[in-house]
């Protein structure tokens, strides 16, 4: 395994489709401009028009371009860093219940899928490791199976290593739910609290569609979940938001089929560009701020999950497993659990 940049873009992701809201129009897509409107009504696109990323998607998008409204951010607002870092400190969300559905993929692993059933009206303003504001209920103690649903359905995928109980996945469960959408989060493998059970952990690049497409396709014939919806729609942010767009892609190329159909999709904090992305993690302020916490939450989640002991076991039992180059590698566990950044994590582990 050579090249660090390269590594740490494969747990984040490979390839990244350019995202938005989309449907699909016959085999291909199309791009959806919403009707965002400024004060005085003008439709438009939120964003800074005299930023060269804009220029470019404008160039590549004329459709968007009809019109654009922007507010400059508050003083407080104007560093992306400090919005991250407020928002999670400040940020106050609904309470919210949700009832856990676990489904098993081909490989023998398991998802974690948390369908939203109630939305308190308390607020939670902080979060614990698991989710302080979030209740997780097994879905086999409750009666959800015997509601049939009828509304649009919204599946949501976090970032990386966070999962349902994270304050931006309940605010967005909460708002789309009071808007009419019935919603679920998917865990990926060994977040939101979920179990390992086979010996793949959560990768972006390997095997993450896959793992979307199977809790699509249990969607589409689940009455309590989209089986009835008019529509089946996918939000996903950052690392989330990646995964969301390359199952979208795929579907209408690699991966055809009604089975695991999604209707429409929207990324949000997409990073377009692993390599540069992961670039930008090595600054000083970033590696503290981001990278370390990032790494230490996957180092937390393959213990607390499991998947040191499934991994051990396997390879104990003789197994390798497949890299990202189609190479049969081993894991070092007692290296992996000594990572401190998202690079070296990748160097370990990338099953």
């Amino acid at each position: 395994m050579r090249g660090g940049s390269r590594r740490a873009a494969l747990l984040l992701g490979w390839v990244s489709t350019v995202g938005g809201l989309v449907k699909p129009s016959g085999s291909a897509y199309r791009p959806l401009v919403l009707p965002l409107t400024a004060a005085d009504g003008t439709p438009g696109v939120y964003c800074d028009p005299t930023t060269p990323l804009a220029a470019r998607v404008f160039a590549s998008c004329p459709s968007l371009s009809a019109g654009f409204y922007y507010d400059p951010p508050t003083l407080w607002g104007s560093n992306g860093g400090a919005q991250t870092i407020l928002a999670a400190l400040k940020r106050k969300t609904c309470a919210v219940v949700y009832t856990r559905e676990l489904l098993a993929t081909p490989d023998g692993g398991t998802l974690a899928l948390d369908m939203l059933t109630s939305v308190s009206s308390t607020h939670a303003s902080t979060l614990s490791a698991m989710g302080e504001g979030s209740t997780v209920v097994p879905i086999e103690e409750t009666k959800a199976r015997e509601l049939a649903n009828t509304r649009p359905f919204l599946l949501l995928t976090s970032g990386l290593g966070g999962g349902s109980q994270d304050s931006y996945v309940r605010s967005m469960a909460a708002a789309a739910s009071t808007a009419g959408w019935h919603v679920a989060v998917l865990n990926m493998r060994g977040c939101g609290g979920s179990q390992i059970t086979s010996p793949r952990f959560f990768s972006a690049h390997r095997g993450s569609t896959d793992d979307v497409r199977v809790a699509v396709a249990h969607c589409r014939v689940s009455a309590h979940l989209a089986r009835d919806a008019p529509c089946v729609a996918a939000v996903g942010w950052s690392n989330g938001a990646t995964i969301i767009n390359n199952a979208l892609a795929e579907q209408s190329t690699t991966h055809p089929g009604s089975t695991h159909w999604l209707d429409a999709g929207a990324t949000l904090a997409c990073p377009l560009n692993m390599i540069a992305a992961n670039k930008n993690l090595q600054r000083p302020f970033h590696r503290l701020a981001y990278d370390r916490s990032i790494a230490n939450g996957l180092v937390r989640n393959f213990v607390q999950s499991g998947a040191r002991d499934v991994f051990a076991k396997a390879q104990r039992d003789g197994s390798t497993f497949e890299g990202w180059d189609g190479t049969q590698m081993t894991v070092d566990i007692e290296k992996l659990l000594l990572c401190r950044t998202i690079e070296a994590i990748n160097a370990e582990l990338t099953a």
